[in-house]
C-alpha cells in the first residue's frame, strides 16, 4: 500500500534531508556493530537539499539528484539520477527492520543501515589483520602501532 510520494527538486528539502545512513553489520549473535574492513569502506547515504551523496565501498562519494521518494508502510524507494555524466536511473530500496535500522537487499547481499547518530553508539569491530595481510606484515604493523 502506497502511503505517499515525495517529489524532490534541487534545493527542496524532504523528510530525509540532513540524515546520513551508515552501513552496519551483524555479529554472530545478531547484534549490530560498526565493522571496519581493511579492504573496503562502509557504505554511506547522505541526504542534503534534494540530493543524495553516495559513498560506495571504494571511498569516492558520488552525487545523485533525488527525483522521487516513495514511502510505503515498511519501506522506501528512492529514485535518483547521476549529476555528473550518465543518464541511468538508480533506485535505492530500503526496508524498515525496526525503529533504528533499515535493510537493503541487492547484488546477493544484505546491507543494514542506521542513522549516523545511532551508529556512533554501536561497538566497533575491526577485521582481523591476518585476514588482510600476512603474519609478518601484521606483526610489523602491530609493533609500530599501525594496527
Amino acid at each position: 500500500m502506497l502511503v505517499c510520494l515525495f517529489a524532490c527538486k534541487n534545493g527542496r528539502q524532504h523528510f530525509l534531508d540532513g540524515i546520513t545512513l551508515v552501513e552496519v553489520k551483524e555479529d554472530s549473535l545478531g547484534n549490530k556493530i560498526n565493522y571496519v574492513s581493511c579492504i573496503v569502506s562502509t557504505i554511506k547515504y547522505r541526504f542534503k537539499n534534494g540530493f543524495i551523496y553516495i559513498q560506495p565501498r571504494m571511498d569516492v562519494e558520488e552525487r545523485y539528484e533525488i527525483k522521487s521518494i516513495r514511502k510505503y508502510a515498511d519501506s522506501l524507494v528512492i529514485k535518483t539520477y547521476p549529476v555528473k555524466g550518465g543518464s541511468a536511473t538508480y533506485y535505492i530500496k530500503l526496508k524498515k527492520v525496526d525503529e533504528l535500522y533499515w535493510k537493503e537487499e541487492s547484488y546477493n547481499e544484505v546491507n543494514f543501515f542506521t542513522d549516523s547518530l545511532n551508529s556512533i553508539e554501536l561497538p566497533v569491530v575491526e577485521q582481523p589483520c591476518i585476514e588482510c595481510f600476512n603474519k609478518e606484515e601484521c606483526d610489523e604493523m602491530k609493533k609500530n602501532g599501525e594496527w
